[in-house]
């Protein structure tokens, strides 16, 4: 078996016909001025081509994706073992996605009320790890299926021009005909349910009472109304249909009906007019009142949720148990969360939505959930993993990477840190500057071997003679 790969004839964006060999099983950093082209030969070109090669594999459905995926500029690549790219501009946009579902910590957490959590109440429902699920319909709140929010239609982004009255297009969502949209009656109809109420129309929406706007947006039941938009008249003059009168009942309003659409479909044309509120039902939480009902030393699945990471670790390393089963489950929350904290992540709680991370927290993550898997043989792409670290936590981060290189896997890291430079197996330096005038290899080193010096690198100045200290202090 060959203890390398070998990439010919690179020429991804900037890169110069690049001939270059990587070590297997090694620690390396690819480094070099902003826009040298580091990313173009690690990501643009190793990433992805194997992915490439990966769909190649899989079913005729899958390849269909293939088209889609951009070809990498090269002449051969030999090899080159299955990757995993954890980029920086990788984030998780899945509304149900958290920092708990993400590190899985909160799967652990399920697993741990599925076995020891007893209910308050006398429960009915089977306990199991469903049930503590935001995502399955056995544990999601029902009325905000899980996501701890309601899209509730804001009045006041309804309204375009408040000195207008309602005939005159005070709201935004009132069509090139007058049509006023989800009310389910024409202008006059709607004028008819005013009238009742003794108010009309066409008065300036600003001028209308409290009272008299709940009407408009709410529906009232004082008479029975007409549905449709087309008057019976208009719809007589119709060809190939048979009109028929349209069908009575009280007015609706114009909220409740956009809301009753918004429960079937998230529909973009709605959505313009809503902003998120916590669930009516759970106040955030999620779950359901089953789910909610089981406790575990006294504390719901939801009280573990809202922890940051820090907090679950030293809850779960002085838990005393006599039970090798909950032993067993608390030892890997501890484990995890500790791996989590030491990289600088202790702060995030476990509730917070995956979204609202950066792509340095996303990565480190996803680095954590990569070690615990314990894979062997892949290639792992990283992109500056040490950015916004304090040193401290980047001897972490560094413990790290060697571990998953210790672990059987070839790691390769786009980096500019000059510590995590000197730490390095195999360093290849890219430059000399940017764009045009970069895209070349200046410099390679293996431990005290310059592999390759083309006399032009802006990184070999800074490679002092402490460069094996790390691998001395092991």
């Amino acid at each position: 078996m060959s203890h390398k790969f070998s990439l010919k004839g690179a020429r991804e964006n900037n890169l110069k016909n690049i001939d270059i060999d990587f070590p297997l099983n090694k620690f390396i950093v690819v480094t070099g001025v902003s826009g040298s082209g580091k990313s173009s030969l690690v990501f643009g070109t190793l990433h992805q081509e194997a992915q490439k090669r990966y769909l190649e594999n899989l079913n005729s459905y899958a390849r269909q994706f293939m088209s889609r995926l951009h070809t990498a500029d090269f002449d051969s690549v030999e090899f080159l073992h299955p990757t995993i790219a954890l980029e920086q501009k990788t984030k998780v946009s899945h509304a149900w996605s958290t920092v708990g579902t993400l590190t899985g910590l909160y799967d652990l957490l399920r697993l741990l009320f599925a076995r020891f959590g007893k209910p308050v109440h006398e429960s009915k429902v089977k306990i199991n790890r469903s049930l503590f699920s935001f995502v399955s319909p056995e544990g999601a709140c029902p009325v905000c299926r899980g996501l701890g929010f309601e899209e509730k239609v804001d009045a006041g982004l309804l309204i375009g021009d408040a000195s207008k009255s309602i005939r005159e297009g005070a709201f935004l969502i009132t069509n090139d005909k007058g049509y006023l949209m989800y009310s389910q009656v024409t202008p006059d109809v709607l004028n008819q349910v005013c009238n009742a109420h003794g108010f009309s129309i066409d008065m300036p929406w600003k001028d209308m009472s409290y009272e008299q706007k709940k009407i408009i947006l709410f529906g009232t039941e004082i008479i029975k109304i007409p549905y449709g938009k087309h008057t019976l008249e208009s719809r007589l003059t119709w060809t190939g249909i048979t009109a028929r009168p349209r069908e009575e009942g009280f007015y609706k309003g114009i909220i409740p009906v956009m809301e009753q659409i918004l429960k079937r479909d998230r529909n973009p044309n709605i959505l313009k007019y809503t902003s998120s509120q916590l669930c009516s039902s759970c106040g955030g939480k999620r779950l359901n009142a089953e789910a909610l009902n089981i406790l575990f030393d006294s504390k719901t699945i939801h009280d573990f949720n809202e922890m940051n990471i820090r907090t679950i670790f030293s809850f779960f390393s002085s838990l005393n148990t006599y039970f090798s089963a909950l032993k067993m489950i608390a030892d890997k929350i501890s484990k995890q969360s500790l791996q989590l904290n030491e990289l600088g992540l202790g702060y995030l709680n476990l509730s917070r939505p995956s979204a609202t991370l950066t792509g340095g927290e996303t990565q480190r993550i996803r680095l954590c959930t990569q070690i615990s898997g314990g894979m062997r043989g892949l290639l792992y792409l990283l992109d500056e993993p040490t950015i916004g670290l304090h040193p401290y936590d980047n001897k972490k981060m560094l413990d790290l990477l060697l571990r998953l290189r210790d672990n059987g896997n070839t790691v390769v890291a786009v980096e500019h840190d000059i510590e995590t430079m000197k730490h390095a197996d195999y360093l290849i330096d890219m430059g000399p500057d940017a764009g045009c005038k970069g895209g070349e290899i200046t410099f390679i080193k293996e431990k005290e071997n310059i592999i390759f010096d083309s006399g032009n690198s802006r990184t070999k100045p800074y490679l002092d003679t402490n460069y094996y200290s790390f691998f001395q202090s092991k």
